[in-house]
């Protein structure tokens, strides 16, 4: 008994290092940050998505998959239809449905127009300052190397490097409307 007493010491930092080894992503966080963890995990994602064909992004694809959601806006210049992609952005598809579902989209003005770049919408005082998300307050970026803002894309608009508020619809000088203009508004969304 008294040899197993003098190695109780050394058990425990084995136990310890044990259960930091197998929490080490948890204590990586505590110790270092949120961004350095996530910057790990982009890291193996983006390596992930190099490897990976065409079939890997979702946006490339006219079909919608069946963890993916499809969206029709109905504009005063004609339907616009925009995929999200729950697994990939789950806070941003979250947010954009339920407002799509509560109707706060319905008869917002498209408020900036940048001609061959972007349209943006979704703020409900019509000049880009305001507009909220669900929760009343930003919410953190989701990066992902498996969506990009191309032609077509639809995005959020950041309220600074880490928050996320307004829908962007992402356009480009071959796939612009020609009927997006200042005078398009919303009169419906459906999901």
């Amino acid at each position: 008994m008294k040899n197993i007493k003098k190695y109780i010491p050394l058990i425990i930092v084995l136990v310890i290092a044990g259960l930091g080894f197998a929490f080490r992503e948890n204590i990586a966080r505590a110790v270092r940050g949120d961004a350095y963890v996530d910057n790990k995990i982009f890291t193996k994602q983006l390596e992930k998505a190099q490897k990976s064909g065409k079939d890997a992004f979702p946006q490339l694809s006219d079909k919608v998959g069946k963890d993916e959601a499809e969206v029709i806006l109905h504009t005063s210049k004609g339907d616009i239809t925009v995929k999200l992609f729950p697994t990939l952005a789950p806070k941003a598809s979250e947010n954009f449905l339920k407002h799509a579902k509560d109707k706060y989209y319905d008869g917002l003005t498209f408020h900036r127009v940048i001609k061959d770049f972007m349209i943006q919408s979704g703020d409900p005082k019509g000049d880009g300052t305001g507009g909220e998300s669900i929760w009343k307050k930003g919410f953190a970026v989701e990066p992902t190397p498996f969506l990009y803002n191309i032609r077509g894309a639809l995005a959020m608009a950041n309220t600074g490097a880490k928050f996320k508020r307004q829908p962007i619809l992402h356009c480009s000088k071959q796939g612009r409307s020609k009927q997006a203009t200042r005078k398009c508004w919303l009169s419906k969304t459906y999901h």
